[in-house]
């Protein structure tokens, strides 16, 4: 074993990068239009449910995580997580 800890096993592994904590980044351009729309359409107030984020994925036929980065870059935060994360 060694007296390596295990952040430093991980960061051997997995490169420098935080894997936890660092999100997958997509700039804005590389989001489809219809989804950024479909977005800022679904928000109140620069909210958005969960529940409704799932729903905009299956109606785009998009990954759920493609309707999170679109929500990202427009300020719009996610609300009422079914997993209770945020």
């Amino acid at each position: 074993m060694g007296t390596e800890t295990r952040a430093r096993q991980k960061a051997r592994l997995w490169g420098e990068r935080n894997v936890r904590t660092e999100k997958a980044k997509v700039a804005p351009a590389e989001i489809p239009a219809e989804v950024t729309e479909a977005v800022k359409a679904a928000a109140t107030e620069g909210r958005l449910t969960c529940a409704r984020a799932h729903q905009l994925a299956a109606e785009l036929n998009v990954p759920l995580l493609l309707v999170g980065q679109a929500a990202d870059a427009l300020g719009i935060k996610i609300v009422a997580c079914q997993l209770g994360c945020f």
